[in-house]
């Protein structure tokens, strides 16, 4: 069965070969428990992307990752427009070809 997990980890092998990406990285959202039963804490933000990274000519690229026949809510589509609007390589991919063909059509 496939997983946003392992399809997140093949975008992320792709991405670590493509030659226009200068780093990439998986992001994790959600709420953490403090060590020995400290408090908890929230950890990235709701609608960070699934893979924020950098391109070549200093821009930053957000993916959204999904399975196919998913889609992301409005905050993550909020997150993907506003690094668009400040001239980032941001969309939603539910294939690696999906990923790379944002980086290529961009650059």
């Amino acid at each position: 069965m496939a997983t946003e997990s392992k399809l997140q980890n093949e975008i992320m092998n792709a991405l670590t070969e493509h030659p226009m990406v200068v780093w990439a990285y998986v992001t994790t959202s959600g709420t953490v428990r403090g060590k020995h039963g400290g408090s908890y804490f929230r950890t990235g933000f709701p609608g960070l992307p699934d893979i924020i990274g950098q391109v070549v000519d200093g821009r930053i690229l957000g993916i959204e990752v999904k399975l196919p026949g998913k889609k992301p809510s409005d905050i993550q589509l909020q997150q993907l427009e506003l690094m668009d609007k400040y001239q980032g390589i941001a969309g939603w991919c539910d294939c690696v070809e999906c990923a790379l063909k944002l980086i290529d059509e961009e650059m």
